[in-house]
């Protein structure tokens, strides 16, 4: 038989599971909390198509990058050399992997190479670009806000 204090224990320990069920709290479920996604878009008109083309194939791959600025979480800055993020706003994809998708669209409409395509889409490769996204911020110090993408 158990003793009465592990008895005890154990009986109020299922109560305190039980109420915990019975109990809801909604924090952070107001309008004000709505978490957005961003996702980055070339907004430039298409380029052309190049001169002549080279027979090979071109793969571009996104490089892990050793700072900050290539998180799901948005940066922005009020002053210079300082940053912070954004409580409520992400982006939807990585940047870097964004880029690389935006770079490879971009870099296929002029033709130049025989095909170009993303690292792990399964095609191989005579050449390789890497990408790496140091910084994406939001500067908010300039009178219009801009992003910088280095």
């Amino acid at each position: 038989m158990m003793p009465a204090t592990r008895r005890s224990a154990l009986l109020s320990g299922c109560c305190a599971l039980l109420l915990a069920g019975c109990i809801s709290v909604e924090v952070g479920s107001s309008d004000s909390n709505v978490r957005a996604q961003y996702r980055l878009a070339d907004l430039a008109p298409p380029p052309g198509p190049a001169g002549k083309s080279l027979a090979r194939t071109l793969v571009v791959a996104a490089k892990p990058s050793p700072g900050i600025g290539d998180t799901f979480s948005m940066a922005y800055s009020r002053a210079p050399q300082q940053r912070a993020l954004y409580q409520n706003a992400s982006w939807a994809d990585r940047p870097s992997n964004r880029a690389v998708q935006l770079l490879v669209r971009r870099i296929d409409a002029r033709a130049y190479f025989a095909s170009v395509a993303g690292l792990g889409s399964g095609v191989g490769g005579d050449l390789l670009l890497n990408v790496t996204v140091d910084e994406l911020l939001h500067d908010t110090v300039a009178a219009r806000g801009r992003l910088e993408l280095t």
